[in-house]
């Protein structure tokens, strides 16, 4: 801690609880409005996003479809598959 911060805390200290307290909502409302003005605190839509990095947000569902699910079986069986593995694997250790 530097020498002006170190006597700006022994100040701070000498002051009531009230001006202490006042003291803290200032630096508060100091700050929030310095991050106010601070880029990174500013929201950008998704389209500015996008734009700016030059990329799709997503690819279409289709492409992250799984293909080793046969199709006479439906994602609630094979969970359950999964699900009894994982029993068994648990209860033979």
């Amino acid at each position: 801690m530097n020498a002006t911060l170190q006597n700006t805390v022994t100040t701070v200290q000498q002051l009531s609880f009230q001006e202490q307290w006042q003291l803290v909502q200032i630096i508060l409302e100091q700050l929030q409005k310095q991050a106010k003005q601070n880029p990174f605190w500013q929201s950008k839509t998704i389209a500015q996003i996008q734009q700016s990095q030059g990329k799709k947000n997503f690819k279409p569902l289709a492409t992250y479809q799984a293909d080793f699910l046969p199709e006479t079986e439906n994602t609630d069986d094979w969970l359950n598959y999964f699900s009894e593995q994982h029993h068994q694997d648990t209860t033979n250790l």
